[in-house]
Parts: C-alpha cells; structure tokens; sequence
C-alpha cells in the first residue's frame, strides 16, 4: 500500500511539525510501537497531560499522528494515538522564504539521529569488537557512482524496504532507527 504524501509548504505546517516537544512526541509514538495515551506520553515525556493534548491535536491536524482507538478505562473514555503511516516532505527543493527553516529542521533531524547513535554505541561498546557492536548501531560513509536507472532503482529498493518494515514489531525484532542522507556532490573533473 503506498503511503500518504504530507506536504509542508506553509510556514504554519513548517512550525507546527518542527517544534520540539511534537518531534519527540512523533518519535515516542514510532519507538513505542504501540498506540498511546495522552497521559502515557506525559509520563513518558515528563510533562503534563494537557500539553501532550495540545500538541497532539496539532499533530493531529497536520496529518501525521491519528486516533488509533478509544477504550474504557476505569469509567474514563481514553484516546490511543499512533504516529500515522506517512512520507513527510519538507520541500527542501523549494527557494522560497522558508529555506532557512526546512534546513534547520533537517540540522535538527540529523544531530537528533546522530545523538542517539553516539549514545548507544557508548551504551553498549565497552569490550565489543567492531562485529558485535554493529548488532547495535552502524554507520558507513562512501561514494557510489551510479547510472540514472540505477540510482531511481537503489533509491526505490530502499524506500520500498524501510516502508515494508515500518509496521509495529513483533517478538524477536529489533526496532533501528536510521537516517539516510545521499546527495550528488559537485562533479570532479
């Protein structure tokens, strides 16, 4: 099934999705893998209910997170949100007045990616050789020079994969978070 497209082109939607407290609200509901409460988020993010509320319901109204279900509990209706199967698109292509916020947000993103891998590798690396660690968190860099077909090919293959396994987990899997980043550099004579 192919995900929904969420555009952001107003300096609204650019705000409302790069605020801080809704990015690791959005990142709490994907590692959770679960839908949550409001009052689970809070606890989880050690800070009030109501504020969750309010920054779900902005959440709620980009489009990227959705009500999963409601339940009784203990005579109280509570509302379950998941983190919605989406493609968030920036517009980093676009030179208009908001530039310099889609770069921000990507800066963001990638320190906010690079720091978890940083953490947990030095979690976990205390005595690991190089094999052992990349169960836990790998990293790579280099070149690779492609045809056209190929790079649409490589760029499809990997897009369909990670959408392919973006569902919650089930017993025995691993949760990775992963940032990808590839660009043509200025060509070399």
């Amino acid at each position: 099934m192919e995900r929904k497209t969420i555009r952001l082109t107003t300096r609204e939607e650019l705000n409302t999705y790069m605020s801080p407290v809704r990015q690791e609200l959005l990142r709490t509901l994907r590692l959770s893998g679960e839908p949550m409460t409001p009052k689970e988020l809070s606890l989880r993010l050690k800070i009030s209910a109501s504020s969750v509320q309010h920054h779900l319901k902005k959440l709620l109204d980009l489009g990227v997170v959705e009500v999963d279900h409601r339940a009784l509990i203990n005579g109280i209706t509570a509302t379950y949100y998941r983190d919605s199967p989406v493609e968030v698109r920036m517009g980093m292509e676009r030179g208009d007045d908001l530039r310099e916020e889609r770069e921000a947000m990507v800066g963001q993103m990638v320190e906010q990616v690079y720091g978890g891998f940083v953490e947990r590798t030095r979690q976990v690396r205390a005595g690991m050789d190089e094999e052992t660690l990349q169960g836990y968190a790998y990293l790579t860099s280099g070149l690779a020079r492609l045809l056209p077909g190929e790079r649409a090919g490589l760029l499809e293959t990997v897009r369909r994969y990670l959408e392919a396994h973006e569902r919650p987990g089930g017993p025995g899997e691993e949760t990775w978070e992963y940032l990808i980043v590839a660009y043509r550099p200025e060509e070399q004579p």
